[in-house]
């Protein structure tokens, strides 16, 4: 279990507004666990630094493939979708345009 403190951001020099919004949403601390880490993102806290500054090397390490394939799955997923998006409204633009399409 990890117990967060907003002086623990401070000693790694975690940007002041961050400190701020942990303070505000924890007091003095949190423990670190799927709810919280949840709300973290919700609150627009940057989960990247966090990861850089706690975790381990190897931990750090498995986290940065795992977001890199995630980010790979993500953009070949909106590259499909743009693409069936346009071939869907193309035919629109043409008839707008008057062109017959057939």
């Amino acid at each position: 279990m990890m117990y967060v403190t907003p002086e623990m951001l401070r000693e790694k020099h975690a940007c002041e507004n961050q400190v701020e919004m942990v303070q505000s949403e924890w007091g003095s601390g949190v423990v670190v666990n799927a709810e919280s880490l949840k709300r973290a993102r919700e609150l627009g806290l940057d989960i990247n630094w966090f990861a850089k500054n706690f975790l381990s090397v190897t931990a750090l390490k498995a986290y940065q493939e795992t977001k890199a394939a995630a980010l790979k799955a993500y953009q070949e997923a909106k590259a499909a979708a743009l693409k069936a998006h346009e071939e869907a409204t193309a035919p629109a633009l043409l008839v707008g345009l008057g062109i017959e399409t057939n």
